[in-house]
């Protein structure tokens, strides 16, 4: 459960890759799903992962015995990071006439990271409320996986 949902953070975006892990996850039922999410999510995306990897490292260095919880390793924050900037920078140039352009470029995004994707548009969203309708439309491009991930 630790492996596979992450591993795809480490991979280019790959629909193909991103249909297999699909595959084999639709097999679940929602919760288990669900929790695999969480625990990709844990301890938290992006630079906030970070900070969390290197305040558990620096505690765990000074006292040994005390068993820390799950560190994500550096290649995933890395990936995390990549796609929350270039997400963001698509989500800037968003507009109207762009749509689908921007729509491709974000589920490409999406492929390898859906949780950063979407937690970055939905953080739009709630600043934004005019860009719910070109959202809607940007989510037609989006694989099934990424559907459920945004349904998480």
């Amino acid at each position: 459960t630790t492996f596979l949902v992450p591993s795809l953070s480490l991979f280019p975006s790959n629909p193909a890759i991103c249909s297999e892990l699909w595959s084999v996850l639709s097999l679940l039922p929602y919760h288990m799903r669900y929790k695999l999410y969480n625990q990709w999510r844990k301890p938290f995306l992006e630079k906030e992962s970070l900070r969390a990897t290197t305040t558990a490292r620096s505690s765990h260095q000074r006292a040994p015995k005390k068993r820390s919880k799950y560190i994500k390793p550096l290649p995933i924050i890395e990936s995390e990071v990549q796609t929350g900037l270039a997400s963001r920078a698509t989500l800037k140039r968003l507009s109207k006439d762009n749509v689908k352009d921007m729509g491709r470029q974000l589920s490409k995004y999406a492929h390898n990271n859906p949780l950063v994707v979407f937690t970055k548009i939905l953080n739009q969203i709630e600043s934004y409320d005019n860009l719910i309708i070109m959202m809607v439309e940007t989510f037609r491009f989006v694989s099934v996986l990424g559907l459920d991930v945004i349904s998480y």
